[in-house]
């Protein structure tokens, strides 16, 4: 297992068992993803992005423009904000007293942790080298850490999210998404584990449609 970042490129490289969690800061210091697959070299992806091949259809609104010039929808998110042209369900939601929700968080800093801390009061899994990626609020002194965990023996990524409020007043969390992950293509399948009583557990293919597809337990 292994998290790399290339600081010419800035780009993050997570390493688990054989496969490639690849995303970077682009020029808008907004983190976009790059790649997630079977594993590969640490190569500079940013010519994948679908905003450096050619002019795309979608222009950007007033009113909907990133620090870039280019509409939010245009990237591939790490982390969904609200209110500033993005399509996608957003990670964050969150209510100030004002009555205003809108965010934009962007990069302010990373750390390459030796293992993945433990929660407080809640069960999780343990191990594995971690990155803690740190995004501020342009708006506010909110932020969230965005937590990765790669390990030797899983080719899975685990991820979560804290917010953080340094603000002089209570913020209202309207929502937090522990994770976000643009697929591109029609060919993807949804896993899910049925929970039904005497089917604990039991695995259930999905094809992934357009629009939205909500999992639900009663």
């Amino acid at each position: 297992m292994a998290v790399f970042y290339n600081e010419e490129t800035k780009t993050f490289y997570l390493e688990g068992k054989g496969i490639s969690y690849v995303f970077g800061i682009n020029e808008t210091n907004f983190p976009e993803h790059y790649y997630f697959g079977t594993r590969i070299g640490r190569d500079d992806l940013r010519y994948t992005t679908e905003h450096n091949i050619g002019d795309s259809a979608e222009a950007a609104l007033p009113g909907q423009v990133h620090a870039g010039g280019k509409s939010y929808n245009l990237y591939r998110s790490e982390f969904s904000v609200y209110g500033n042209g993005e399509l996608r369900e957003c990670s964050f939601a969150m209510l100030f007293g004002n009555g205003s929700r809108i965010n934009d968080f962007n990069y302010e800093t990373h750390e390459i942790l030796p293992e993945k801390p433990a929660i407080s009061g809640m069960p999780s899994m343990r191990g594995g080298e971690t990155l803690k990626l740190t995004l501020k609020d342009k708006n506010s002194e909110m932020r969230v850490h965005l937590f990765y965990t790669v390990y030797d023996d899983a080719a899975v990524v685990a991820r979560r999210m804290e917010a953080e409020n340094r603000t002089a007043e209570s913020v209202k969390i309207l929502r937090a998404y522990s994770f976000a992950l643009d697929v591109y293509g029609n060919d993807h399948d949804l896993l899910t584990l049925e929970n039904a009583w005497a089917r604990e557990n039991r695995p259930e293919r999905t094809h992934l449609p357009h629009g939205t597809l909500m999992i639900d337990e009663k």
